[in-house]
């Protein structure tokens, strides 16, 4: 018993020595890391070299993570400015102390006449501003202006004031004028700022931008970064000088197989002219399908197609024409009644204003039915009925409109107008997480993008999620704007390699300028193809958000546009002419990219879809809120907000299941009700659609809970409209 108790006794004290241990070498530890702290920052204050010397030694106090936070701390107070500024910088970067950082720097700034201090205030305002009390910054660095001692820290505010306030005319024009200074190096620092904000000024530029790319410093390779974009945007031009130099020798092959085809096919239908073709007087049809069938063999993303589907093309692109501002889609009865369903219409358009609603049926158009078309297909019959939609703006067209509830047809005498649609979308969730639905990378979407990160940031969003979901792609430069806006300067977005013009040897691009550093997420599923997927692995490989959902589509080339001159200019070759990589040399071409955390969207079950789409066929939601919506609006608008999946809130809904005879759960019927009709005639009613639904969208509740987390730690505020998922 005795040498047991014994034996018990020595083994505790020798575990309870390795705890201590432990314990001391944590403490040891940390004591080690925050003295070396002190001895950087000590450094940093005995150097000759001023503020200009102070950038390495940020680095090394990052490097040592939040151990350092003490040491940091104390140096907020320090009387000397390179110290104060390397501490402020420091807790910014590792977002620890972020207020009494910014106090910091905004008093230096304030009371500051050494250029390069106030130099490195702005940079840090321009880096970090977006997430504190941006309207102070910004009465700060124009109240600076006038008294900057030196034209270097004078751009630097402008700068500040482009990312701070999107572009105000006057940092513009400023910057413009300083483009033609006497000194070389002015010139050159503001044209690279000019055109790191809008890259559209880089063509006016190009000359200044050209000299600076000798520059020794940054402004150098800043310079040969924007002049790369530039020449990315000039491609264009070069491939229709291209393709009008282009000319086939020998048709003779291509012309004895139309000759045969035409002469022996059994189905005269199928290679007869179209109308269309036959008005103009032009025998296309057989080249068309030989084309159609040569590219098709050459990879899934080359085409041939007709010079009106590039045209519908550029406009969706462009996220611009001219119409009544409605979305269509043929309706169920297409072949027997042809008539086209209002999906939804744009808010402040010429549908939206003469009170036209989604779910309206359009009969005709200027006195035309739609039953009595005769067209090749419906498709082209779709086509045709659109272009009776479209026209040139400020001209009439009258349009015969059928509704539920009414007894006849009436007539809208609608103008039509210039719409613009938008790409990026964007609300504020609860919690502070703002939420950005990315639809394509069109012409503005860059500028939107910025618009909306600005719009949100002012009203205190702490962490974004970014949806790529169903995201077909787009623009390359667009792309490359977008991934500006959140990745640090001189971070890998892709590279591209072709074997013609510009993409004959690899193109590397990088981020041009800081990002935002709000902490993020990003959805990508099996639609999010191209250029969501180019942007999507840039954020993953560099660590810059968690990518949650599906593997990608798997488009990882890029195509551009020749104009065939030798068929009158009706046909067009969209060829594949790059593939691209991502960061890390990745090519998920075909595969598609997996995400880090792979998760399934919750599908409708066979019989579920089936059972929706008998009641969205009898418009089952509809009879309901006919019967409710008008007695209870006020409930109904947060209902399709958040009904927090309970039954009880909908009045009368009990009777309503019981009338439909279905097969589906009180909870799928109210499911159905909430996202097919409910919120269809809120968003109508507000003017403006919802963007995102966290009550059932599980991939978004992933995102939410991440930055949730990554925001406040283990301690996540109490949010009631999260309550039912973030107990999971």
């Amino acid at each position: 018993m005795k040498s047991k108790s014994l034996q018990f006794v020595l083994t505790s004290v020798l575990v309870c020595l390795a705890i201590i241990s432990g314990f001391a070498e944590v403490s040891f530890a940390q004591a080690e890391d925050t003295d070396a702290a002190q001895r950087i920052l000590r450094r940093i204050s005995r150097s000759t070299g001023g503020i200009g010397g102070m950038w390495d030694r940020v680095t090394e106090l990052v490097a040592l993570g939040e151990s350092g936070i003490p040491a940091l701390s104390e140096a907020l107070a320090s009387d000397n400015m390179p110290e104060k500024l390397a501490a402020a910088t420091t807790l910014l970067t590792i977002e620890k102390n972020e207020e009494q950082a910014f106090e910091t720097i905004c008093g230096v700034l304030e009371k500051s006449t050494d250029a390069k201090e106030i130099e490195t205030c702005a940079k840090l305002f321009t880096r970090f501003g977006d997430d504190g009390d941006y309207e102070r910054y910004v009465e700060l660095v124009r109240g600076k202006l006038d008294s900057a001692p030196d034209v270097v820290s004078k751009i630097a505010l402008y700068e500040t004031l482009l990312y701070l306030e999107f572009g105000p005319d006057d940092a513009i024009e400023a910057l413009k004028a300083l483009t033609s200074h006497e000194s070389a190096s002015i010139r050159h620092l503001a044209a690279v700022t000019l055109c790191s904000f809008d890259e559209e000024t880089g063509e006016s530029l190009k000359e200044v931008l050209e000299d600076a790319v000798g520059d020794p410093s940054d402004v150098g390779s800043r310079a040969s970064v924007l002049l790369d974009r530039l020449e990315l945007s000039r491609t264009s031009s070069s491939r229709e000088q291209a393709a009008s130099s282009w000319s086939p020798t020998n048709l003779s092959f291509l012309e004895e197989l139309i000759y045969l085809s035409k002469s022996y096919y059994f189905k005269e239908e199928t290679i007869r002219n179209s109308e269309e073709l036959r008005e103009r007087g032009v025998d296309l049809r057989m080249q068309d399908i030989l084309a159609i069938g040569m590219i098709r063999s050459l990879d899934p993303f080359s085409s041939y197609h007709t010079i009106e589907a590039e045209e519908r093309f550029k406009e969706d692109i462009t996220g611009t024409y001219a119409g009544i501002g409605a979305r269509v889609t043929p309706s169920a009865e297409w072949n027997d009644g042809k008539y086209i369903t209002i999906t939804s219409v744009f808010y402040g358009g010429p549908a939206h204003k003469a009170g036209l609603q989604p779910r309206d049926e359009i009969l005709g158009a200027d006195g035309e039915r739609f039953d009595q078309i005769t067209p090749d297909g419906r498709t082209e019959s779709l086509d045709y009925v659109i272009s009776k939609l479209k026209g040139d703006p400020n001209t009439p067209v009258d349009v015969l409109i059928r509704r539920r509830g009414w007894d006849q047809p009436r007539v809208f005498n609608l103008v039509r107008e210039q719409i613009e649609v938008a790409s990026v979308h964007y609300e504020m969730m609860p919690g502070k997480i703002g939420y950005i639905l990315l639809d394509q990378f069109g012409t503005r979407s860059g500028q939107e993008m910025a618009q909306a990160i600005v719009a949100l940031s002012r009203q205190g969003m702490e962490s974004i999620v970014l949806d790529l979901r169903n995201n077909p792609g787009g623009r390359l430069d667009t792309v490359l704007q977008i991934a500006d806006l959140f990745l640090p300067a001189g971070a890998r977005i892709s590279s591209t390699k072709g074997r013609w013009d510009a993409y004959r040897d690899e193109r590397v691009y990088t981020s041009s300028r800081p990002g935002v550093t709000t902490p993020m997420t990003c959805l990508i599923n099996g639609g999010s193809a191209s250029g969501s997927e180019m942007l999507s692995a840039a954020l993953k490989e560099n660590n810059r958000a968690l990518v949650i959902g599906e593997n990608s589509y798997g488009k990882w080339t890029g195509q551009t546009t020749f104009e065939l001159s030798g068929f009158n200019d009706l046909r067009i070759l969209k060829l594949t002419i790059f593939e691209y990589f991502s960061p890390r040399r990745n090519n998920f071409n075909v595969v598609g990219m997996p995400p880090e955390i792979v998760l399934k969207p919750k599908e409708l079950g066979a019989l579920v879809f089936e059972e929706y789409r008998k009641l969205l066929a009898k418009r089952a939601d509809d009879d309901y809120l006919d019967a409710h919506f008008d007695e209870n609006p006020a409930l109904f608008a947060e209902l399709a907000e958040n009904d927090f999946s309970d039954l009880s809130k909908y009045p009368s809904f009990n009777e309503w299941y019981d009338s439909l005879e279905t097969r589906l759960t009180r909870d799928e019927a109210r499911r159905f009700l909430r996202l097919n009709g409910l919120r269809r005639v809120v968003g109508h009613n507000r003017g403006r659609d919802f963007l995102e639904n966290y009550v059932e969208d599980n991939q978004l509740q992933y995102a939410i809970r991440h930055l949730l987390s990554q925001v406040h730690g283990e301690e996540i505020p109490n949010i009631p409209e999260y309550q039912s998922f973030l107990k999971e």
